[in-house]
Formats: structure tokens, C-alpha cells, sequence
């Protein structure tokens, strides 16, 4: 027998003797009982992250600088361990980055802003400050137990402008109005 054939015989003996193994134990596993003496069924409840909504908290002329990410993570059965919320900025791939306003990601480690026992919700809120704008964002969250899965949830937030819509300012009536006239064929064009 040469040494390829081996190895596939021996993993493949392990492989099933390991899964034997695993079933053995499995079955042989004293199962809790219920009142009747049935065993019951264990319900694993999985933690998601819900309800992430974006408001924003400072706008100027249409302009939003400051604004705040929340949400609610629900079904939780063990304490948390780690609760981040990244926030990106989303760049087109087919676009150069130097297109857009030099902006960096930011991750923020959260606390719980508040909490429900009887429904195990907590909820996490984070203030999202200075903006740059001229792009969209996405807000990201994590929130990771000692065991189990990393659970993940984001929202995409709405196109952010980079500068403020001075045309606008007043009420719209006393801003910046521009015009601009084209006659074609008669070589006559102007500004007003």
C-alpha cells in the first residue's frame, strides 16, 4: 500500500470511528425529564441585533454634522462581552477614494444605554459626531457572548451632503439665486 492510499484509509477510519464516538455519547448522555418522565426539548435561543435606526442630531442648510445610531439586541441568555458599532463610510468600488472627503472608519465599544430583564432586550445607543459628508454610510454592529455566535446587524445611512445648501438659508427667500441665459444661434449668452 503506498502512503496516499494510507492516509485516506486512516483518516477515513477516524473519521468514522470519531463519528461513532460523537453518536455514542450523544445517545448514552443522560437527558433532563420532564414531570411525565419524557425528556424534554432544549430551546437554544440565538441573540439579533434589531432595530438599528439612524436619526440625525445637528443639521445646518440641509446639512447633517452630528447624528445618533441606535439599537436593540434581543434574546439575550448570557452577559455580553463585547458590543461595537463601526461606522464606515461606503465608497463606490469604480471610484477613485480621492474623489470623496478624506474620512477615516470609526469603531466605538458600547455600554447599554438601557435594559428590559423580563424580555432579556438591551438597548445600545452612540452618538456619531463631526461628519464630513459627500458620501453614505453604513453602521455596523457586533455583539459577541463568551459562547455561541458573533451577532451582526447594519443599516445603510442615506447619502450625506459635504457642504452646507446656502441657497437656502433664511427661509430660501434671502439667499443666493443664480441664473444663467443661452440663446443658441445668436452668439448672445449672460448671467444674471
Amino acid at each position: 500500500m503506498n502512503r496516499r492510499r494510507f492516509i485516506k484509509y486512516a483518516v477515513g477510519t477516524a473519521a468514522i470511528v470519531g463519528g461513532s464516538a460523537l453518536s455514542l455519547d450523544y445517545f448514552l448522555k443522560p437527558r433532563p425529564l420532564s414531570q411525565t418522565g419524557v425528556p424534554t426539548t432544549i430551546t437554544v435561543t440565538v441573540p439579533s441585533i434589531e432595530n438599528i435606526q439612524w436619526t440625525p442630531t445637528r443639521v445646518q442648510n440641509s446639512k447633517v454634522y452630528d447624528g445618533r445610531v441606535t439599537f436593540d439586541v434581543k434574546n439575550i441568555n448570557q452577559p455580553a462581552i463585547d458590543v461595537k458599532l463601526d461606522f464606515q463610510p461606503l465608497i463606490p468600488e469604480q471610484y477613485p477614494k480621492a474623489a470623496f472627503p478624506a474620512e477615516e472608519p470609526r469603531t466605538y465599544s458600547l455600554k447599554p444605554a438601557s435594559t428590559e430583564p423580563e424580555t432579556n432586550t438591551m438597548r445600545f445607543s452612540q452618538d456619531i459626531t463631526d461628519l464630513k459628508g459627500g458620501k453614505q454610510y453604513r453602521a455596523l454592529a457586533t455583539f459577541k457572548q463568551p459562547t455561541g455566535p458573533e451577532v451582526v446587524g447594519y443599516t445603510d445611512i442615506p447619502y450625506v451632503r459635504e457642504f452646507e445648501n446656502v441657497g437656502r438659508q433664511n427661509g430660501g427667500n434671502a439667499g443666493i439665486l443664480m441664473g444663467t441665459t443661452y440663446l443658441p444661434g445668436s452668439g448672445i449668452h449672460g448671467q444674471s
